[in-house]
């Protein structure tokens, strides 16, 4: 295990690693911390990774290895929170992303972002007050190219602008369980499903935002034969 007091970002993490300082970047187009190794755990203990609201900066990166669990960070000013690409059998759990979908962020940025990721697990996030800029794209939680995932007990609020942009948005992705979620906020859309595949199973999820819901991929559920969605 790895204790991280005086580091800066733009740290490597190939093993458990505990934070016991705030690590902050001022770089655009960088990662403050990058998983480089498999079976890794990230806790910041409540510690705080702060961007500079700068385009390209992601908080936490992960492309390509496999069993990590990233908890208890909280992610400030970033475009992109939390990104796992290429990876399987992920944990993201109790992390607060705080504007990391800002009227500084580039086209496409994310809390927290999956793609080609299988069998993993987002869950007891929270997402809020990250409120983009007109005619750019925003998600709260973006799942791309993924199946078999569990996204569960997560608050997420204001996350989208007014024209672009949902608080989950699954994209070719399927076999997904998305159940216990809260949405609140005005936005552009709640949820947003496209790109084919389907097969998602959503459930006793209170989506209180008065965002709407685009559905361009069929065959998804919308409650689990013993309870639906509150809307």
């Amino acid at each position: 295990t790895t204790i991280i007091n005086t580091l800066t970002c733009n740290a490597t993490i190939n093993t458990t690693t505990l934070l016991l300082a705030n690590l902050t970047t001022n770089s655009s187009n960088s990662n403050c911390l990058t998983i480089d190794a498999n079976n890794v755990t990230i806790d910041c203990q409540g510690f705080y990774l702060f961007g500079s609201r700068q385009g390209g900066q992601t908080g936490i990166m992960a492309s390509g290895y496999n069993s990590t669990t990233i908890r208890n960070c909280n992610v400030y000013n970033f475009s992109t929170g939390i990104a796992i690409m290429g990876t399987s059998s992920y944990i993201i759990f109790n992390n607060i992303e705080l504007n990391t979908v800002a009227d500084f962020g580039p086209s496409g940025s994310n809390g927290i972002s999956i793609t080609n990721t299988l069998n993993s697990t987002i869950f007891n996030n929270t997402i809020k007050n990250a409120i983009i800029g007109q005619a750019m794209t925003g998600n709260g939680i973006s799942i791309s190219s993924s199946e078999n995932n569990n996204i569960s007990f997560n608050f997420i609020r204001n996350t989208t602008g007014t024209s672009s942009g949902a608080d989950i948005l699954l994209s070719s992705s399927g076999n997904n369980t998305i159940h216990d979620n809260t949405i609140q906020g005005a936005g552009y859309r709640t949820i947003s499903l496209e790109g084919g595949i389907g097969r998602n199973l959503f459930f006793n999820n209170n989506f209180s935002s008065s965002g709407s819901v685009s559905i361009s991929s069929g065959n998804n559920s919308w409650n689990n034969s013993v309870i639906g969605n509150r809307w």
